[in-house]
This record gives C-alpha cells, structure tokens and sequence, in this order.
C-alpha cells in the first residue's frame, strides 16, 4: 500500500489523498449513515439539519395534523411516530449547547401548537407549560440531552 497526499488549500480542504490506485478528495463536512459530519466535529450544523428534515416531515404531514377527523392523541402519536425521530436522529452522539436547546424546544413547541390548535379561550395562544400538560411525554430538549453524551 502506497499512500500520499497533494495540497490543496492551507486548511487541507481541496486535496487529495492517493491509496494504491484510488483517489480521494479532502472534504468540509459530508454525510455519512444519514449523519452529517464534519471537519471540526461541529455538532450544531447536524442539529440544524436534522430540525430542517423534521420541518419537512412536518410540513408533508401538515393535512393529517389539520384534519378534523383526528382526535388530538392520534396527532400527537403521529408526530412522536413521524416528525420526532426526524429531529433526533443520531442524538445518542450530540453534545448540545444553549441555542442547540433553544432551537429544538422552538421547532417542538412549533409543532405542538399547531397540533393542539392555536387559541385557546379568549383567543390568546396556550403557554409553554399548556402545550407539555397536553402532550404528556418528555420534551426534545431533555430527550436529546439526557440519553446522548451531552447531559
């Protein structure tokens, strides 16, 4: 086995690595078992990716989640079944931070509001604490945090 290297940029990113025969090129990040990884172990790009996928999820399941014909806890089955293990992929290895938190208990409380509904009586929207009494499961946050490395 022969292996060398070619510069590219001072950062490495751009070069190649030859093996043999083979030719590889050195990367910024890539994806890898559905998992984003990158050059400096950011996990907070994955975490973003990973809230835009369950967005997604989310938005294609959006005539379900609207629909009359489903009560409350079949919705919120569907989100827990469909949308949240989107969003936690991968979690057993992420080490969050304050606005790694922040943005996921926003897209959940996003997503939970708009499956309770958004008004409650005299039309003002249901606080936090609403929304968790009526899901009555462990929120994103502590789920992510509490069985991955980053307690």
């Amino acid at each position: 086995m022969v292996a060398s290297t070619e510069r590219g940029s001072p950062s490495g990113v751009g070069a190649t690595i030859v093996i043999d025969v083979d030719t590889f090129e050195v990367v910024d990040k890539f994806i890898y078992l559905g998992t984003l990884v990158t050059c400096d172990n950011e996990v907070s790009h994955e975490i973003k990716r990973r809230i835009a996928d369950a967005n997604r999820a989310f938005y294609g399941l959006r005539k379900q989640l609207t629909s009359r014909r489903l009560q409350i806890h079949t919705k919120l089955a569907i989100y827990k079944t469909l949308i949240l293990p989107v969003a936690l992929y991968g979690h057993a290895a992420w080490t969050l931070i304050e606005a790694d938190r922040r943005a996921l208990g926003v897209f959940e409380r996003r997503v939970l509001r708009f499956i309770i509904g958004g008004k409650l009586e005299h039309g003002r929207r249901p606080m936090n604490h609403e929304v968790y009494q009526t899901y009555k499961s462990a929120d994103i946050v502590n789920t992510a945090g509490y069985s991955g490395l980053g307690m």
